[in-house]
């Protein structure tokens, strides 16, 4: 597995909330997760494998959409999972 770390600087942020990081990792099979750098809770918010749009998809950046801001810096770590094997089924109930 390889990962990029990035900080979103809130003051930054646009009326949109949206941003989108260039993780260069050739692979849409991520996992994103985030952190407030002051409180180091976890931050929850919409994540596309896409460009900043939310409608094209890209296996080189990820696009976060807060709805509202945050109150501090973000850090945001993303890992490839490309290679990973699955394991097991899916059972809906």
């Amino acid at each position: 597995a390889r990962s990029v770390v990035g900080i979103i600087d809130v003051s930054s942020l646009t009326d949109a909330l949206i941003v989108t990081i260039p993780h260069s990792l050739g692979t849409a099979d991520v996992m994103v997760q985030m952190y407030d750098t002051v409180t180091e809770a976890t931050i929850f918010a919409d994540v596309g494998r896409t460009t900043d749009d939310f409608s094209t998809a890209s296996t080189a950046n990820v696009s976060i959409d807060f709805g509202t801001a945050p109150p501090n810096d973000i850090r945001v770590i993303i890992t490839s999972l490309a290679g990973a094997s699955a394991s097991g089924t899916v059972a809906y109930t």
